[in-house]
């Protein structure tokens, strides 16, 4: 069990390093979120691993550890830093769901 929040909470920090903020949900539980105005609402839940969710573009990934999480949100970052709102607006959801999946390609989980 101590693990467990141990784990949750090296998510936690990863996490608001990124600029995502909790948000308590209708059942107890809660999860972080991050509007980002390129790619839509990004979704984080937290157990033994943190399950991401992109709606906009259907997209899920699971992280195992802190250490993936970074790498592949510091990435995620970088690639959509080339990418503007405006431009992020007219993309299609198959385009959008490429650069994140190129993403999760260069993190090689």
């Amino acid at each position: 069990m101590n693990e467990n929040i141990s784990l949750e909470n090296s998510f936690k920090k990863v996490l608001r390093k990124y600029g995502y903020y909790y948000v308590r949900t209708g059942d107890n539980s809660y999860m972080f979120i991050k509007h980002d105005d390129r790619i839509g609402g990004i979704y984080f839940e937290l157990q033994n691993k943190a399950k991401m969710r992109i709606e906009q573009v259907d997209f899920i990934q699971t992280f195992d550890n802190r250490k993936t999480l970074n790498k592949f949100l510091n990435q995620m970052e970088n690639e959509l830093n080339y990418l503007s709102p405006e431009l992020g607006r007219t993309l299609t959801r198959t385009q959008i769901k490429k650069i994140i999946k190129k993403v999760k390609d260069t993190s090689s989980f």
